[in-house]
C-alpha cells in the first residue's frame, strides 16, 4: 500500500459515526474511485459488503451492495443505488454494479 493510500485508509476510518451508526462516506480524496469496507445489517444481523463510489472530485455519487438485505424481490445481488453529489438525493435499488464502479 503506498503512503498516499494509507494516509486516505487513516483519513476514512477516523471520521467516526453519525448518530445513526453509519459511516459518514460522503467525501474521499480527488481520484479515489471507490472504498469497499463490511456492514453489519440492522435487518438482518448479516455483515456484508459495500463499495461507496465517487466520482472525479471524491464526492460520493452511489455505492454497490453485495447483498439483499433480506429482500430479494426487490433486490438484486448485487445492487446499486445511485446518489446526487450535490442533493444528497438517492435512487434505487437498480440491479447489477454502479455503472462508475472502478
Amino acid at each position: 500500500m503506498s503512503t498516499d493510500d494509507a494516509d486516505r485508509y487513516e483519513r476514512y476510518w477516523s471520521e467516526g459515526y453519525t448518530p445513526g451508526g453509519r459511516r459518514q462516506r460522503d467525501q474521499a480524496s480527488p481520484g479515489t474511485g471507490s472504498i469497499k469496507d463490511q456492514k453489519l445489517s440492522g435487518e438482518t444481523g448479516i455483515v456484508y459488503t459495500r463499495e461507496t463510489i465517487y466520482d472525479e472530485f471524491g464526492r460520493r455519487i452511489g455505492n454497490n451492495d453485495y447483498t439483499d438485505h433480506g429482500r430479494q424481490a426487490t433486490h438484486s445481488i448485487p445492487h446499486h443505488h445511485t446518489r446526487d453529489p450535490v442533493t444528497g438525493e438517492r435512487d434505487g435499488p437498480f440491479p447489477g454494479l454502479h455503472p462508475h464502479t472502478p
